[in-house]
């Protein structure tokens, strides 16, 4: 008789904890998707990687927010609603609070979209961060003593829009 009601509250205790394990591991209900606008994260200059975020809420409307508990800060940092079966695009900006290792360093995290309501869905993206420097090819083109002028080639290796980069040259010639 005491071997059962301790069966019994056993079973009570394990069913318990299986409950709270799926409540805790509640998913929101969204279809998420992500374009990288510029991937790249140029640390010296807090210039964040950028994604357009489109999140549709498949679920009953609710109030979400973002965060990321790995190494980069995001944003927005203000929550957002989406009513039930509506669409919001955002521009996730993404900052990297890793130090450089190497320049340009390859990065993938895990960022989280918890609704009040409705749990927590996990998505990922990648990024390169690196320092202004690394950011450009350069080249000069063959240079004689005949030449009049040098021709300089640079190219943006990762296509992040810069504005008001100025380029000063000098010679000894």
């Amino acid at each position: 008789m005491v071997k059962r009601k301790i069966r019994g509250l056993f079973g009570v205790f394990i069913g318990f904890l299986l409950i709270i394990s799926l409540l805790t591991t509640a998913s929101a209900a969204l279809e998420v998707t992500a374009k990288p606008v510029s991937t790249l994260n140029i640390k010296d200059m807090n210039l964040p990687a950028m994604f357009d975020v489109s999140i549709k809420n498949l679920g009953s409307s609710d109030t979400f927010s973002l965060y990321s508990l790995a190494g980069m800060n995001i944003e927005p940092n203000e929550s957002f609603t989406i009513g039930e079966g509506e669409t919001k695009e955002i521009t996730l900006k993404a900052y990297s609070t890793l130090p450089l290792k190497v320049s340009p360093d390859y990065y993938s995290f895990k960022y989280k979209i918890k609704g009040e309501n409705s749990g927590i869905t996990e998505e990922e993206l990648a990024v390169s961060i690196a320092y202004l420097k690394d950011s450009f090819n350069y080249y000069i083109e063959p240079i004689n003593l005949d030449s009049t002028k040098a021709i300089v080639h640079y190219d943006n290796k990762y296509g992040q829009k810069l504005d008001n980069i100025h380029l000063e040259l000098s010679s000894i010639f």
